[in-house]
């Protein structure tokens, strides 16, 4: 319902003094319904901050999840081309020993 319709249901008299009073009703009706405006774009708001927190902290754990699957396979990585490496001096060992012998 808008100020000046709910203003119409109060108004009874049309003379000065209520005249003054209407104005003032209006006023407040006015600035009611511009904090019910602010309110409501408030809340929209603050429920659009609470699904884009949500949506980083999902973001987060997936981020989170990738690096620690990166360091797995980076870990893997290493200890693969030590086992390669060590492996491949064993072998050359073995031959420089069997070609001495």
């Amino acid at each position: 319902m808008s100020a000046d319709a709910s203003v119409r249901q109060l108004v009874l008299c049309e003379c000065d003094e209520c005249a003054l009073s209407t104005e003032l009703t209006r006023g407040v009706f006015a600035q009611l319904e511009q904090l019910r405006v602010e309110l409501t774009a408030d809340r929209e708001s603050l429920r659009s901050a609470e699904s884009l927190s949500a949506d980083l902290l999902k973001e987060k754990a997936q981020l989170e999840k990738t690096l620690e699957t990166l360091q797995q396979n980076s870990d893997r990585q290493v200890h693969d081309t030590f086992t390669r490496t060590t492996l491949d001096f064993i072998h050359v060992t073995l031959l420089s020993h069997v070609a001495l012998a």
